[in-house]
């Protein structure tokens, strides 16, 4: 990662302790084949996923990479594959919530 996405992802860490789940999906630009670039989203999403989990995450965490969809900008520039080319993540079940009186989880 970058510079920027090295501190994003350490405000990710802070963050993430907070949930029971995280959900990540890779995800990628235009340029290439359908088989390079799902490796690629994985790897991507894996990485986001190991660096969690090193630093101590104990969430579940699922990884799905979701290649070439999704765009964030459909311009044909180098700048617009660069936003493209991401992990993104949600996270789920607020470990300080206040239960639902129902059941629901």
């Amino acid at each position: 990662p970058t510079a920027e996405g090295q501190q994003r992802l350490k405000r990710l860490t802070r963050i993430a302790r907070q949930y029971r789940r995280i959900e990540l999906a890779g995800r990628t630009d235009d340029v290439g084949g359908k088989t390079p670039n799902d490796r690629l989203v994985r790897q991507r999403a894996e990485y986001v996923r190991s660096w969690l989990l090193g630093r101590g995450v104990e969430s579940e965490i699922t990884v799905r990479a979701e290649g070439r969809c999704c765009y964030l900008d459909a311009a044909p520039t180098e700048a617009a594959r660069t936003r493209n080319r991401r992990v993104e993540v949600r996270l789920a079940g607020r470990r300080d919530a206040i239960p639902d009186p129902m059941g629901a989880p």
